[in-house]
């Protein structure tokens, strides 16, 4: 894992589009070290309760889309800022629009076949690319291995 500096040092070295990306993928071990959790916060709850478990599930959901919604107005907009100073506003915004799009598009083409994860993994970013062709053929490669990670 990266820390935010090593993070925002690579995707200065990288065009905004791909910045944008990769800042949103490794957004929430970012957050973990710029905000960590503190210690005894969360209360536990009885998640073999199906009713308490549906609640957890649905909030879980509701929270990724509110992530997923703001994300151009959120903290990955401010990592970017510091990566690429030069860019405007509306064009970090755009960016960060475009990569939460193209992370969104490699999960909905997403389906496990008999051909394996890494295959599967394969599909799925190539018909996410046709659908989100403003990035570096490196950017895909990286979707394909967060891609496997996130489905294994």
């Amino acid at each position: 894992m990266a820390t935010l500096s090593q993070a925002i040092e690579a995707a200065a070295k990288l065009p905004l589009n791909d910045a944008a990306y990769s800042l949103w993928m490794q957004k929430w071990q970012l957050d973990c070290e710029e905000r960590p959790s503190p210690q005894g916060a969360e209360q536990r709850q009885d998640l073999a309760d199906p009713e308490i478990f549906g609640r957890a599930v649905r909030d879980a959901i509701a929270n990724v889309r509110k992530e997923q919604e703001s994300a151009h107005n959120g903290a990955t907009f401010l990592r970017l800022k510091v990566a690429h100073p030069g860019a405007t506003a509306q064009a970090l915004q755009n960016a960060i629009k475009s990569a939460v799009k193209l992370d969104a598009d490699c999960t909905r083409h997403f389906s496990y076949s008999d051909s394996g994860l890494w295959q599967d993994a394969q599909r799925a970013i190539e018909l996410a690319r046709e659908e989100n062709p403003n990035f570096l053929d490196s950017t895909y490669k990286s979707a394909v291995l967060y891609m496997c990670q996130a489905m294994r």
